[in-house]
């Protein structure tokens, strides 16, 4: 009768070898214990297997959870491993790599920016929700869904920002330029493990049958994921430090109060940034407080423009805020849903 469970046990599970015959060996463990210890108290052998079959319920239910922790533990793996890579694009769009040379002219550099970027916000809502999957819950595979589909988005742009290095790669290795080429290749050679390590995760992750987001999803929602995660970290704060459970008490009090008197104060504002409800407005209002961030920046590190060039500076600031507004738009268009950043369509009504 145990033989028959664990059988069926191995056909259900979906994980690798090595994790299958290691769950397998400790759930026959566990079931022969239970038999033992129910033979022991005065039930016959074939009823004491049957009742510690039925206390360790379903196979397929035990094979479900084991799979579902297996998954969520690969795509912890991929969180970290994703946000090793994330740093690594700052480092070569916006760090003291991308400043060593250019990229090979400005639409290359551009879109390498645009890259960077794109990649950056992938990384950092793939750290969040690898965060989050310390949680359980009923919607940890949409979770994990999103998580690997945020690694592939950085992945994809770590990729496309290498090939836009390859031209500069290429000319300095023709001129020896060796301040230049050592560093990008030692930058590259460390990001390719991680990288791998990223795929292998990614596929272990995907063994467990990674669902569609749906709309309604509250995995779906960043805003929602972001406060999950800080309520968790206080969590396991205040569990290893206990003397952090006043301040952390105090501070989950005052992220609830605060969104509750924004939303009372100012109900228009927060109608009007409500990502859930009104994803394009958000986006709209992000990509003009982007572009005019950025274009502020270029004019802070340009200096006062003088009489003749205020002109020019002034048509200079205002493609820079377009651009940059532009790009976010059209990430938020492309990749908005498959990241989960605007909601899934509703199911139509049957009939």
């Amino acid at each position: 009768m145990i033989t028959d469970y664990l059988l069926e046990l191995i056909e259900e599970l979906r994980v690798p070898p090595r994790q299958r015959r290691r769950i397998v060996a400790e759930v026959e463990d566990h079931l022969l214990s239970a038999a033992a210890d129910l033979h022991a108290d005065g039930l016959d052998v074939a009823s004491a297997q049957s009742e510690a079959i039925r206390r360790f319920g379903p196979a397929a239910a035990l094979a479900a959870s084991f799979t579902e922790e297996e998954a969520a533990r690969a795509g912890r793996r991929v969180a970290r491993a994703t946000g090793v890579l994330t740093g690594g694009l700052v480092l070569l769009t916006a760090g003291p790599l991308a400043r060593m040379a250019p990229f090979g002219g400005l639409p290359v550099a551009a879109l390498a920016f645009v890259l960077g970027q794109v990649g950056v916000v992938a990384g950092a809502l793939t750290v969040l929700r690898g965060w989050r999957l310390r949680e359980t819950g009923p919607e940890r595979l949409v979770r994990l869904t999103l998580l690997v589909r945020g690694a592939d988005v950085v992945l994809a742009c770590l990729g496309g920002i290498m090939l836009c290095e390859l031209p500069g790669v290429v000319a300095s290795i023709s001129h020896w330029t060796v301040p230049v080429l050592i560093p990008r290749l030692l930058a590259a050679g460390a990001l390719v493990p991680v990288a791998l390590a990223v795929l292998r995760g990614r596929r272990r992750a995907q063994l467990a049958g990674l669902p569609a987001p749906q709309a309604g999803d509250s995995a779906s929602d960043p805003v929602a994921e972001l406060a999950g995660a800080t309520r968790l970290a206080l969590e396991r704060a205040t569990r290893r430090l206990p003397a952090l459970r006043g301040p952390a008490a105090e501070l989950r009090r005052l992220l609830e109060v605060i969104p509750a008197y924004a939303r009372r104060r100012a109900p228009r504002l927060t109608r009007w940034l409500d990502l859930r409800r009104h994803p394009w407005r958000f986006a709209l209002t992000s990509a003009l407080g982007a572009g005019l961030l950025l274009a502020g920046g270029h004019a802070f590190a340009e200096g006062p423009p003088t009489a003749h060039v205020a002109l020019r500076a002034l048509v200079a600031s205002v493609l820079i805020a377009g651009f940059e507004g532009g790009a976010l738009l059209l990430g938020f268009a492309t990749l908005g849903r498959f990241l989960g950043l605007r909601p899934p369509p509703r199911a139509l009504p049957p009939g």
